[in-house]
């Protein structure tokens, strides 16, 4: 639901959601209409379709549940690495740092490292991302939250916010340091 959709305006739509379906299968019986009508409300309705091949590959090949696996998480419709991951560290607690463009610019300006956009996608970056996340679960899931919230507020690309910066004494970026490139 939050695909190029502001939060602000997903939650309401997405407590109802959950507040009506406990389950993929609740999805199902539901129908498509119901779907379609919760998605037409934030708008683009193509992430109704996708929502049902989800809904419908969920109940179909993992009994409604949803795997714990990185590979079959990105097997199913819709779902590829970003998604996977965030699931694998919000659902289930793993140590994975969720990457996308701004937590890559984030940890680059921090550890002056240039990296290319494309770099998120590279197995060695992920590797070394997820090796900076901490070990426990609920203290994994707030740095990654952490994370996504500094790029979108603070460390933004165009005119990072020195200032407001928490982690600013720390940052190569922030002191003046070049990055190097990666």
């Amino acid at each position: 639901m939050l695909q190029r959709t502001h939060a602000v305006q997903v939650e309401p739509v997405f407590r109802e959601f959950c507040a009506r379906f406990a389950s993929p299968s609740d999805v199902l019986r539901a129908g498509r209409r119901v779907v379609d009508g919760t998605f037409r409300r934030l708008g683009l309705l193509w992430r109704a379709d996708q929502f049902w091949k989800l809904q419908t590959a969920l109940v179909r090949d993992h009994g409604g549940e949803v795997p714990r696996s990185y590979h079959e998480l990105c097997m199913l419709p819709g779902v590829g690495e970003y998604v996977s991951t965030a699931v694998l560290v919000f659902g289930f607690g793993e140590r994975l740092t969720v990457l996308d463009s701004n937590v890559l610019r984030i940890l680059g300006r921090y550890f002056g490292i240039e990296f290319p956009d494309h770099a998120r996608r590279s197995g060695r970056v992920r590797r070394w991302a997820n090796l900076l996340a901490p070990a426990d679960p609920e203290a994994c899931r707030r740095y990654n939250w952490a994370l996504i919230d500094l790029g979108a507020l603070v460390c933004t690309s165009q005119v990072p916010r020195h200032d407001a910066c928490p982690i600013r004494d720390g940052c190569l970026f922030a002191s003046g340091i070049p990055q190097s490139s990666e």
